[in-house]
């Protein structure tokens, strides 16, 4: 165990016991978003990260903050992958995995006292190596996470560089009560079209199936991968489902999901041929769209819209409060009524030369760029201070 300065919490290293015997206590605290669960982050780094080039000794630093009685107050994952030649801290569920809503999973009246301990750990590891600097990435998180503010600012309190750079955000909307008072809530031309499309769901060559049982998943996978990947290669990219690594993450955690009963396929069949397919998710009172496929030789009948409107009124009917596209700013989203959440990266540098050199090149780089969106770097006198968009590496 490592003992922090203050005698009220202290930072464990877990071992793969500690692990499993801290699964459930994880689950609750993972809230509303079903990727800050264990069952996402543990599963994309033992099907998906492990196995990625650079990954430093493949292994998983495990970190739980507990009380001055031992109680968990917050849990994180951890893994150092090389980049630009540095050893670097990241989470698992980041890269193509594309994780949203990014936290540490805490108690809610202990997320700055979590994110304030495992900042002090990291300043002391951090000085184990003073000849090679280890930043730590931390991808898809928002600006009004209690835990990441007192992670950043303890790190800035002890000499850290900070660059922060705004990515793709996430939308989420609320849910009415009904289906009638969604449509009159939407604009005229996108509720025209939702109506046209629950018309065509009352007609017998197009049906809506919603699958929940593992025994369905594994039945429409290979149809869902089909329709991803055919409408990403049409566009020139070799889609996520190339990487044999993400396709078994995925599976699987959808898999594990649906165990649980919040992992689910919304589809839309034509004439018995999947038209469109949306993977699912559920998290309390919160359903999210992680990924699509939509067959692009039928797109004359609009299959998102009839796929959106069903899953849409779905979610209102079994009664659930949010509805989450989660990550991509595409214009879409904004018709469905869905609000943009704001999403983050942020690179942290240790003390040093090689910390504020790396923080000064990554603002030159944007700057050069001339991209536009918000941007910070912080440490005490640190002199530069601008505005930049998001300079994401493929």
């Amino acid at each position: 165990m490592i003992e922090t300065k203050q005698d009220e919490a202290t930072v464990q290293r877990l071992s793969g016991q500690d692990i499993e015997g801290l699964r459930e206590t994880w689950r609750g605290m993972a809230g509303d978003c079903f990727m800050q669960s264990p069952d996402w982050r543990l599963n994309s780094w033992f099907d998906y990260h492990q196995e990625q080039r650079g990954v430093r000794d493949r292994e998983l630093t495990m970190l739980a903050v507990r009380s001055a009685t031992g109680e968990p107050l917050g849990i994180s994952a951890w893994y150092r992958q090389s980049k630009w030649g540095l050893p670097w801290w990241k989470l698992p569920g980041g890269g193509q995995v594309c994780s949203d809503h990014t936290r540490i999973a805490c108690r809610d009246d202990e997320c700055e006292l979590v994110g304030r301990k495992l900042a002090e750990w990291f300043v002391v590891e951090s000085r184990k190596n003073w000849d090679l600097a280890t930043p730590i990435e931390i991808e898809g998180h928002r600006d009004d996470s209690p835990e990441w503010e007192a992670f950043f600012q303890t790190l800035l309190d002890n000499g850290w560089y900070r660059d922060t750079v705004a990515i793709e955000g996430a939308w989420r909307m609320e849910l009415p009560s009904s289906w009638n008072e969604y449509l009159n809530q939407l604009h005229y031309s996108r509720r025209r079209k939702a109506k046209k499309a629950t018309k065509l769901l009352d007609q017998k060559n197009v049906q809506h199936h919603v699958t929940r049982d593992e025994e369905g998943v594994r039945f429409w996978w290979p149809e869902f991968v089909r329709l991803h990947q055919l409408r990403r290669t049409q566009v020139g990219d070799p889609g996520c489902f190339a990487d044999p690594r993400f396709e078994r993450f995925l599976k699987r955690a959808v898999l594990g999901f649906a165990s649980f009963d919040q992992a689910w396929f919304s589809v839309v069949t034509f004439d018995e041929r999947p038209l469109a397919i949306l993977l699912m998710f559920d998290s309390g009172q919160t359903t999210s769209m992680y990924q699509s496929g939509i067959d692009t030789e039928l797109l004359n009948l609009e299959p998102g819209h009839i796929v959106n409107a069903a899953t849409i009124r779905h979610a209102i009917e079994i009664g659930k409060q949010q509805f989450d596209f989660l990550r991509g700013d595409e214009p879409y989203k904004a018709g469905w009524l869905a609000q943009r959440v704001p999403l983050y990266r942020t690179y942290l540098f240790p003390p040093g030369a090689a910390g504020w050199g790396m923080t000064t090149a990554l603002w030159l780089r944007r700057r050069f760029k001339r991209n536009v969106g918000p941007q910070t770097i912080d440490q005490h006198t640190h002199p530069l201070k601008t505005e930049a968009q998001d300079d994401h590496e493929p």
